[in-house]
């Protein structure tokens, strides 16, 4: 089911809306393998990111950072790190995988989406890694209170009654 998401959201979400993948994605990631053991969650990450290879192979250099955010929210949180930590964590993560993804994308695929992102920056790289590091922030946030309101949700419901 987990995989099904993640190719709906990358299905939804391209272009500019593809940002939301960035929040989606690895939420999903984490929230579906969350009781799992590290061997199911190895498969189930596995299986996504072959689904994501064979159906939308631009967004392989991104799937692979967002298996890289779920991987460090994960640690953070079996290490206890502060939200703010978190969040600072995750934040700089993005911003250096997001350029290293823009890169990666057009080095593999020959796109354009440095010098695109550069062009909206007023063609500076200064401006465009705040704009980069403000969008990783953004996601942070997202994603650790998302989480976090997912666990509560999910807490509160009885899975085990069969009042349906």
């Amino acid at each position: 089911m987990g995989v099904v998401l993640i190719v709906t959201f990358l299905t939804l979400f391209r272009g500019m809306s593809n940002i939301l993948n960035a929040l989606l994605v690895p939420l999903t990631m984490i929230s579906v393998t969350e009781p799992e053991s590290p061997r199911n969650r190895a498969v189930f990450t596995l299986a996504a990111v072959l689904v994501v290879s064979l159906l939308y192979p631009y967004q392989l250099v991104f799937m692979l950072l967002y298996v890289l955010m779920s991987a460090a929210y994960r640690q953070m949180k079996q290490r206890d790190v502060s939200v703010g930590l978190q969040v600072l964590g995750l934040g700089i993560l993005s911003q250096i995988g997001f350029w290293a993804a823009i890169l990666g994308t057009d080095a593999f695929f020959g796109t354009r989406i440095n010098a695109f992102m550069l062009m909206l920056a007023g063609g500076s790289l200064p401006r465009m890694l705040l704009i980069l590091l403000l969008e990783g922030f953004a996601i942070a946030v997202g994603l650790v209170f998302g989480i976090r309101f997912l666990e509560r949700t999910l807490n509160r419901i009885d899975l085990s009654s069969s009042d349906g």
